[in-house]
């Protein structure tokens, strides 16, 4: 656990000024409490309502198009799995932070009976954490020089998608089950909108 808050913290470009975990004990636990308590001075730390999964919506909507898009719904927690999702996940990390741009909600109002709902311009996280303001200069210009050694976005989400737990441990898994459980493959909506490009 600790080693994967020093990634977190080895990663970021800008300070951790505020944790708000999850309610849950793998979430929100003593090893977590004392690690971020020791490295950083001055973090503030909240926690969520119970029973108001809302409070994360910003992640948990991730968890469908990041997450289960790739890998579906089947548990992955073996170590040699748990090597590839670091792998995959870094890759991924790559493309949707430096290349994929994405919409924020400005506001809404109702028109008409109807909700009219406004975003604005579309930029990548990358060009977003630039225009804050809130980096040092040295930081700006290693992000820069990072985005410069990426590959290109199409050849990275190719080769982001090929070393996918789907294709190894998953199949595997799959290959295994009796075939009375056996289902029809079906395209995710990732899958999907890569085909359309």
């Amino acid at each position: 656990m600790e080693a994967g808050f020093q990634r977190v913290l080895d990663r970021l470009p800008f300070p951790i000024c505020h944790l708000h975990p999850d309610n849950g004990p793998e979430f929100f636990n003593h090893h977590l409490v004392r690690f971020w308590g020791t490295e950083i001075t001055g973090l503030t730390l909240s926690r969520s309502r119970p029973y108001q999964k809302n409070d994360h919506r910003f992640v948990e909507q991730k968890n469908a198009t990041l997450v289960r898009a790739y890998l579906g719904h089947r548990r992955l927690d073996t170590a040699a799995q748990c090597a590839t999702l670091d792998a995959l996940y870094t890759r991924m990390g790559s493309y949707y932070n430096l290349f994929q741009p994405v919409l924020h909600l400005t506001g809404k109002e109702m028109i008409d009976g109807k909700v009219k709902r406004r975003w604005d311009d579309a930029q990548t996280p990358y060009q977003r954490v630039l225009t804050t303001g809130i980096l040092m200069p040295t930081v700006g210009a290693g992000l820069a020089a990072w985005r410069g050694r990426r590959i290109s976005p199409c050849v990275s989400r190719m080769r982001r998608n090929c070393p996918s737990p789907r294709s190894a441990s998953v199949a595997r898994a799959r290959a295994s089950r009796p075939a009375t459980e056996a289902r029809p493959a079906r395209p995710t909506r990732m899958m999907l909108h890569t085909f359309r490009q």
